[in-house]
């Protein structure tokens, strides 16, 4: 009962954290990747443009044409991520047209490596089968693009890409385990998705850590670029976020398929993740190109979501709050726009 009450509350304080940067997204629409690409673009160009549009548009609509059969809480969950991911897609198209080199190459390669997820349909196995095949290339991927921006944020990227890579590895070794307990157990081998969400928190903390230290520790000597390369990282953030969210509803459909048992307590700490990551990508729909007050307000909006994520797992998995870098060195890097040459302790013991 306690757990649940903590959840509750946690639910309510992200909702309440979003609100100032809500935005509505009708998920019973269907979603054209095609009418948001024009939306920004004042011609309409040749098809030879942009490739990864119609890769994108498959990736959405085949997951989202599959969650329709998924069964329970794997629909719901499911449901909740393609809304988000809809809302992220948008964005990264949005951002192709900005002004800011960094967030339009960046953005750009992103929906590149997205446009991979292009044979993920049909069910929620085979969805889970095709992704296990592309993420681990997503991930470097992604990470090639967090790299490109070391010269202006410095070696904060290492931090970043080194958490990513954790994650990514432990996520694909689920996926793996799940798969084959699935062809061998009938699923009845029970996989630990804790080590996933472990990885995530990490990830989320040195994310919270650097946004902190640009709020309160930089004195407004940070230039555009640094802004913009942080706003980056929240954009590969939430891809490695929504995969988490995607690959559980996934599992949570085979396992009620197959009458399998799902431990509560991974349920409310996934479910907490999921609140968590909604919120996020909200924020970051309301972050207006160019704009450092309104980044600064998704950094604001991440750190408050960040230290009470950390509550409520903590005290439903134990997991703890480990974020060892140090935050002289954040400054030294943020400040000096990537020239600073630190050794900053790289991610989480």
């Amino acid at each position: 009962m306690k757990l649940l009450k903590l959840f509750l509350v946690f639910g309510l304080l992200c909702q309440t954290l979003g609100e100032e940067v809500k935005q509505e997204f009708d998920g019973t629409v269907s979603f054209s990747v095609e009418k948001v690409w024009l939306s920004y673009r004042h011609c309409a160009c040749s098809c030879e443009e942009d490739p990864w549009r119609k890769g994108v548009q498959d990736f959405y609509d085949g997951c989202r044409a599959a969650s329709k059969s998924f069964s329970g809480k794997a629909f719901e969950v499911a449901d909740s991520t393609l809304d988000s991911i809809a809302q992220v897609i948008t964005k990264l198209i949005e951002f192709t047209d900005s002004n800011s080199t960094i967030l339009q190459s960046s953005s750009t390669n992103m929906l590149e490596s997205i446009s991979r997820n292009n044979r993920l349909n049909g069910t929620s196995l085979n969805i889970a089968i095709e992704f296990e095949k592309v993420f681990p290339i997503e991930v470097k991927e992604f990470n090639d693009v967090a790299k490109k921006l070391s010269e202006h944020i410095g070696e904060l990227t290492c931090s970043f890409t080194n958490a990513v890579s954790d994650f990514g590895a432990e996520l694909s070794k689920f996926m793996r385990e799940f798969l084959q307990s699935c062809r061998l157990f009938n699923c009845k081998k029970r996989v630990d998705f804790k080590c996933v969400l472990k990885k995530y928190q990490k990830l989320t903390n040195i994310i919270a850590l650097i946004d902190d230290t640009l709020l309160n520790k930089c004195d407004g000597e940070v230039t555009q670029d640094a802004y913009d390369s942080i706003l980056v990282f929240h954009l590969i953030y939430l891809y490695m976020g929504l995969s988490v969210t995607g690959i559980n509803s996934c599992v949570l459909d085979v396992l009620h398929d197959r009458k399998c048992y799902v431990s509560e307590s991974v349920k409310f700490c996934s479910l907490s993740f999921e609140y968590a990551i909604v919120q996020v990508v909200q924020a970051v729909s309301g972050v207006v190109t160019s704009s450092i007050d309104s980044i600064k307000g998704l950094l604001k909006v991440f750190v408050d979501i960040a230290a009470t994520l950390n509550a409520v797992v903590k005290g439903v998995l134990g997991l703890s709050n480990d974020v060892l870098l140090s935050v002289g060195d954040i400054v030294k890097n943020l400040v000096s726009g990537g020239k600073a040459q630190t050794s900053i302790l790289k991610g989480i013991i």
